[in-house]
């Protein structure tokens, strides 16, 4: 899944599309931390449009956040 495109549209939340954008990463990256099977060591975020685009820093934090929390809640996809 890690050479998956994180970019792929249709499963954010409506917003701007560095938002979504940062969601997806967020979401990959939460899902990676938390032990979902077939993200391993996934870890998405551009650092430098981190720092510069507030829009992209929300959606990063917001899906990091839930996906994260989403996997850990739900032991039957796989969370630790």
């Amino acid at each position: 899944m890690a050479g998956c495109d994180s970019k792929i549209t249709g499963w954010a939340p409506p917003g701007p599309p560095s938002f979504q954008a940062g969601y997806k990463d967020g979401c990959w990256t939460g899902w990676g931390v938390a032990g979902k099977p077939g993200f391993g060591d996934v870890y998405y975020k551009n650092d430098g449009q981190y720092l510069s685009d507030p829009e992209y820093k929300k959606g990063w934090d917001q899906g990091q956040q839930e996906c994260y929390q989403q996997q850990m809640s739900s032991p039957q996809m796989g969370g630790r």
